[in-house]
């Protein structure tokens, strides 16, 4: 089990740079983790529906209806969601497809009545981070902090590189946890708005 200032310190450890002992505590090096961090578990997140961050609702209809030609209804979309993964009738939440979906200004286009939404939240609990989301999101922050704290000795290419391949690790963790296939999960594709027909094949990915 990990928190965040053990991430922000594996960090600063890639970066061969102080520790900290708290986020409170005031040093210039603590002022730049205080403001990248938040931005690096967002981006972390994005990434991957990891299994220890996900979440089901059912959506909240807007009073005012859809106001999008090609979707018949409107919902609010969740205030700590990250990304949404997939829409689902209620009835059918062990599937592992997905509706098509559009999303703006905070809103979730569809035509499913009654949609139940899968989705990643911004607010995961640290504790539950798998070892290997630990790692990535140590090496995320630290090619963040790169330039800000002025790092020669750590070359940021080899931090790129660090990051790029512990992602891979933490992802294929995640699949074999998670309880769902995110491989068969459609919610990222979108209809072109030229197109209102109803075949897959002619989504486009967005």
């Amino acid at each position: 089990m990990s928190n965040s200032i053990q991430i922000a310190n594996n960090a600063l450890d890639l970066l061969e740079t102080d520790n900290l002992t708290s986020f409170d505590a005031p040093s210039d090096t603590g002022d730049v983790v205080r403001r990248h961090y938040p931005q690096a578990l967002k981006a972390a997140l994005e990434h991957f529906p990891y299994h220890f961050a996900e979440r089901r609702v059912a959506l909240s209809k807007l009073a005012g209806g859809s106001d999008d030609p090609f979707f018949a209804y409107a919902y609010a979309k969740p205030a700590d969601s990250v990304a949404i993964r997939r829409l689902m009738p209620a009835e059918f939440l062990n599937d592992t497809t997905s509706l098509p979906f559009r999303e703006a200004n905070e809103v979730i286009y569809t035509d499913l009545d009654g949609a139940v939404a899968h989705y990643t939240t911004s607010e995961p609990v640290p504790g539950r981070f798998t070892q290997t989301f630990v790692d990535y999101l140590s090496a995320e922050l630290a090619v963040r902090l790169w330039s800000p704290l002025r790092t020669a000795s750590v070359a940021l290419r080899d931090l790129s590189q660090m990051r790029d391949a512990r992602l891979m690790y933490a992802k294929a963790h995640s699949f074999n946890q998670s309880t769902f296939s995110p491989l068969r999960d459609v919610s990222d594709f979108e209809r072109s708005r030229d197109d209102v027909s109803a075949d897959p094949r002619r989504w486009r990915y967005w």
